[in-house]
């Protein structure tokens, strides 16, 4: 009895102890039990369970710092229903309970998430094959606890299941079932499909179809149960596996209910489906099949066209499949690709052709999966071109501004040198407008070594080459005015140009004038050419007045104005204004003895008189002829008019000179002269036998033809004649029907009408006849009678310079010659370049403000030039001056 009292003893003192420890930690503020997390499906929210050692005045549920709920208190146990943690930057923030005990002081609880999960069927009802009718108890498991579930036929809600249920029964059939489970009111997943069947059996047996080359076509087939697993019988009994081989070659291999194969003729396959039954493997073959090729084509081609620099094309193609890529080639590269069954794309011009790639296959690598349309082109509606070719150009601040014009907006331009790729330039040409381009000098004037390559498109041979220009070192021209006052503007020209000394502007000192200009102790006097070899400066040279006077020497009229120059400059003598004497004319101005034409330069050192002197006009028109067959001697006399020359024998030529008022000088016969030849007659008027002067401007004519005046032997009075017997005539040699005739146009002789000419002159001279064999003839090429291009061949591009000029050809074959027929070239100008010397510069400006002031004319080809800012106004006007001088190209 006593060890049952100290028992009960004992045990009270020990719940005492207890009762005293709960008193003591209730007094204490925290949580006896912490919120867990876990997780939850997507849309459902899980609840979550805690306990606190008092009763919280209100509880505040938060996500990282943001309060989601505030809770009334009602007990130390609680819970709440919470969404899953907000997912940012791949992290999540966790959940805190804070438990108030006073209006501002609370304790936290540990930090919880809860996490979604994707709702799923973790055990789906299994397929199987019974071997008779009846039924069978299919099982499943999801990750969640529904909210409802169905059983599903052949799609369609077949049976309510319980929210709890796991299994069902399901009778045999050829019917396919499912198990439906929501996790809300209206979202749910299903299980995967299963059928119970009792005899299995092919429902759809696989049909011969056909499929595209070298890609693998599916024939469809089913069955009335889920097979364990497939594989593919050929006609020699071979099984494959095709879930382990997927070779594209001749493997077929089947997902669930289609089988892949590529196209043969050849082959015939069988389907072998594998079930279970009863334990045992069992399998059921389908009836034989075929997968046959089928081919493929354009049913309609593509087909090209022209379009407009800058524009595109409309192409449109056809095929007998469905396309899964299209690729655009041109030449070899793939232009364009797209995705799907295009039929139709835009493609600008191009010098490349394009075809069309079609794709059947998208995914396959190999060429033998698509087949390509026929070529076709889109060509530029108008050739480009350059309108404006790049010029050669002085160096300015260490570049050259090269200008261009063309008829397209470019797509790139790049620079070549000596023929070479050198850099891409950073600028577009748009269409018609003046480009400029600077590039750094490479050469001295005169060597033309870089060329521009402009792209009318992105392909590789969608470009047009300029001319060739030089970008030269430049030299700045500048003009000193030795103590006078006044401004002369520079002049920057390349290195190895030949310039134009200027005139000088500036006000000469008091009592001075202006005699020339100086470089390195070297006079220049203004108009005269010098080379540029760098910066050079030329200094005004100054001189006191010389006066030159003019005396009439027997002639009568208005005096002439004397004329104040320069001591030591050289000065151009006028034409005479004076009246000549009764029967005479003026001859040349006589200067401290010397004869000079007018329009000569002589040197003025002092006050100077010049005198005019005369000819006698009057010439009596009667000869002497030689009697036919006598040899005349050296003279040819009559009572009139005397004729040196050659001793000559009559026969073949006659020689008649006449003067400029056609008046006969004599008449002389020869033996047959040589062709190309020249001859020299001597020739002096006599007038009852006194002896006259010959002017310059006397014309002799022999055969017609003018013969030259020899200058430098001819004395007043007796003139030197030569005459060059000509080559024999023939006719015009036409141009080819594709000359162009107009500035940078081309000329090209007729080949045809040429072979002639030259047969016909092999056979009037041994010269000739060797050059032609040899076949060494050539073309001079001429633009109003001056050689413009020596040793030339059959074509010849006419340049800027020959505007508004006759151009022609003469044919060289040995000691003949023939002409071509003339192309008038019609009047080209720039705008702004108004003395049509190919730039535009000061010169133009100066020449449109002299014309302004009433104080020079302008051709009507020079007033187009002029009229810069607007070329249908009536005249040209300053604003046109200031729009050359900010559009200099030189």
């Amino acid at each position: 009895m006593n060890n049952i009292k100290k028992l009960f003893a004992v045990m009270f003192a020990a719940m005492a102890v207890l009762l005293i420890s709960t008193a003591v930690f209730a007094d204490a503020y925290g949580f006896i039990v912490q919120p867990e997390g876990g997780s939850t499906v997507s849309g459902t929210k899980y609840t979550v369970t805690w306990t606190t050692t008092f009763t919280p005045q209100k509880v505040i549920i938060r996500e990282g710092n943001t309060i989601r709920s505030t809770i009334t208190a009602t007990s130390q146990t609680m819970s709440a229903e919470l969404a899953p943690n907000i997912l940012i930057n791949n992290g999540r923030y966790y959940y805190y309970i804070d438990a108030y005990y006073s209006n501002t002081e609370y304790v936290t609880s540990t930090g919880f998430l809860i996490t979604e999960i994707e709702p799923a069927f973790e055990i789906s009802p299994q397929s199987e094959v019974l071997g008779s009718a009846g039924s069978k108890t299919v099982y499943w498991e999801t990750n969640f606890t529904p909210v409802k579930q169905y059983l599903l036929r052949n799609g369609t809600q077949y049976q309510s299941l319980t929210v709890t249920a796991t299994s069902a029964s399901v009778e045999t059939s050829d019917q396919v079932y499912k198990i439906r489970a929501f996790y809300t009111n209206t979202e749910y997943v299903e299980s995967a499909p299963f059928q119970i069947t009792s005899t299995p059996r092919f429902t759809m047996q696989p049909s011969t179809v056909y499929g595209f080359p070298n890609m693998l076509k599916s024939a469809y087939y089913d069955v009335n149960f889920y097979p364990v697993k497939v594989t593919i019988v050929d006609q020699n009994g071979n099984e494959s596996s095709p879930f382990e081989e997927r070779t594209y070659n001749y493997s077929i291999y089947s997902d669930k209910r289609y089988v892949y194969a590529n196209p043969s003729a050849e082959r015939e396959w069988k389907i072998r489906a594998y079930y279970s039954l009863d334990g045992y493997l069992e399998s059921l073959e389908s009836s034989a099949f075929k997968i046959l090729p089928s081919s493929t084509a354009f049913t309609a081609q593509p087909t090209g066209g022209s379009a407009a620099l800058g524009s595109e094309y409309t192409v449109n193609w056809a095929t007998n499949f469905t396309q899964e890529k299209v690729e655009v080639l041109r030449g070899d590269e793939v232009y364009k690709s797209y995705t799907g069954d295009v039929k139709n794309t835009t493609l600008p011009p191009s010098a490349a052709p394009y075809k069309i790639r079609s794709w059947w296959n998208a995914s396959g690598q190999a060429s033998y999966y698509s087949i390509e349309s026929n070529e076709f082109y889109i060509t530029p509606a108008s050739a480009p071109a350059f309108t404006l070719q790049p010029s050669s150009r002085a160096a300015y601040d260490g570049t050259s501004q090269i200008s261009l014009t063309t008829n397209f907006t470019t797509t790139r331009l790049e620079l070549y040198e000596d023929g070479v790729f050198k850099e891409e330039l950073n600028k577009t040409a748009n269409s018609g407008v003046k480009l400029y381009v600077d590039i750094k000098p490479n050469a001295n004037y005169g060597t033309d070594r870089y060329h521009i390559r402009a792209y009318w498109g992105d392909g590789q041979a969608d470009y047009i080459d300029s001319s060739k220009f030089g970008a030269y070192y430049s030299g700045i021209i500048t003009y000193a005015s030795n103590g006078s006052t006044a401004e002369m503007p520079s002049y920057c020209f390349a290195i190895g140009y030949t310039a134009t000394i200027s005139k000088c502007d500036f006000t000469p000192p008091e009592g001075k004038m202006f005699k020339c200009w100086t470089y390195n102790s070297k006079e220049y006097l203004v108009g005269d050419k010098f080379k540029v070899t760098g910066d050079m400066t030329f200094t005004a040279v100054w001189s006191d007045a010389c006066i030159v006077s003019f005396d009439k020497n027997g002639g009568s009229g208005s005096n002439m104005d004397p004329m104040t120059i320069a001591g030591g400059s050289r000065q151009e003598l006028p034409e005479c204004t004076f009246t000549a004497p009764t029967n005479t004319g003026f001859y040349k101005w006589r200067v401290n003895g010397n004869l000079y034409s007018a329009g000569e330069k002589i040197a003025i050192n002092e006050n100077t008189v010049v005198y005019a002197t005369w000819y006698v006009k009057e010439v009596r028109k009667t000869v002497t002829a030689p009697s036919m067959g006598l040899v005349p001697d050296h003279t040819m006399k009559d009572a009139d008019v005397m004729l040196y020359g050659e001793p000559v024998k009559f026969e073949d030529y006659t020689i008649v000179l006449d003067s400029n008022y056609g008046d006969d000088i004599g008449i002389l016969y020869n033996d047959p002269f040589e062709m190309g030849k020249a001859y020299t007659f001597n020739a002096y008027l006599s007038v009852n036998d006194e002896k006259y002067y010959y002017s310059d401007d006397t014309v002799f004519r022999i055969n017609g033809e003018k013969a030259v005046l020899d200058k430098t032997k001819s004395s007043i009075k007796s003139a030197v004649i030569r005459y060059i017997f000509p080559k024999l005539v023939y006719k015009l040699i036409p141009f080819d029907s594709k000359s162009t005739f107009a500035v940078s146009g081309t000329l090209h002789i007729d080949k045809t009408a040429a072979e002639v000419v030259l047969e016909e002159a092999a056979d009037n001279s041994d010269s000739a006849l060797e050059a032609f064999m040899s076949n060494d003839w050539h073309y001079d090429w001429y633009a109003d009678g001056k050689l413009v291009k020596a040793n030339g061949g059959t074509s010849f591009e006419v340049p800027y310079d020959c505007s508004g000029k006759i151009v022609y050809a003469v044919l060289v074959i040995g000691d003949q010659t023939a002409k071509s027929e003339e192309a008038p070239i019609p009047t080209y100008y720039y705008t702004g370049d108004i003395d049509h010397d190919g730039y535009v510069t000061d010169k133009d400006a100066a020449y449109l403000l002299k014309y302004l002031s009433d104080t020079c004319d302008l051709t009507e080809n020079q007033k187009k030039a002029a009229k810069a800012t607007d070329s249908t106004k009536s005249e040209p006007d300053m604003i046109d001056v200031i729009w050359i001088l900010n559009h200099k190209t030189a």
